[in-house]
């Protein structure tokens, strides 16, 4: 038992910071779209779980009780630690599941494997795999920017800068909605096609 490791207060504080992340942005706003049927929405949310993430996580968050802590767990470091690891893998994690239930979940509807398979060609590579760190080096950028006029570490500074972020995600979000929307049945059609080359019969 000597061998287990107890957080620190630092750690504690950090941890409750994922703690708030999740109940708000992994359990709440996913609740509110389902409950209300923006299937839509929540098709091109669960992938960027992990960018919103990124954003509210610079700086390790807002200048509250221990400046720099809160959501440290939030955004991946070159100092990374147990918690941080667990955390961050929690939130890859619940993205892809919820990648996967939208593509089953469109499946299902549509009765088409090729148009359910057809929303992850956009959400793996447009949300999840190119803008993590596309969305890390353009806050930090602009964050060194504006340290010129406003000071690291206060909360004006933070506030900025997450936006910034928060900007990037939503404008993000409406690209890919908006490529799904437009080329999701050419994907599809291209899914069927690919298949029947190789004799494999999907709908």
């Amino acid at each position: 038992m000597k061998y287990i490791h107890k957080p620190t207060i630092k750690e504690q504080y950090s941890i409750l910071g994922f703690i708030i992340y999740v109940i708000i942005f992994i359990c709440l706003i996913p609740y509110i779209l389902l409950r209300n049927n923006y299937y839509n929405i929540l098709a091109v949310y669960f992938p960027n779980l992990d960018n919103l993430a990124t954003s509210i996580g610079y700086m390790g968050g807002p200048s509250v009780l221990m400046p720099g802590e809160l959501l440290r767990y939030l955004r991946e470091s070159c100092h990374e630690s147990l918690f941080e690891f667990i955390s961050i893998s929690i939130i890859h994690y619940v993205s892809l599941i919820g990648l996967t239930f939208i593509v089953s979940y469109y499946t299902y509807k549509y009765k088409s494997i090729s148009k359910g398979w057809s929303l992850a060609f956009f959400l793996l590579f447009i949300t999840y795999i190119l803008p993590g760190s596309i969305i890390l080096k353009l806050q930090d950028l602009f964050g060194g920017y504006l340290n010129t006029y406003i000071k690291y570490g206060t909360n004006l500074h933070y506030i900025i800068v997450v936006f910034i972020g928060i900007l990037i995600v939503a404008g993000l979000i409406t690209v890919e909605e908006k490529l799904i929307h437009k080329f999701s049945g050419d994907v599809a059609s291209l899914i069927r096609w690919t298949s029947n080359i190789f004799g494999i019969a999907i709908n």
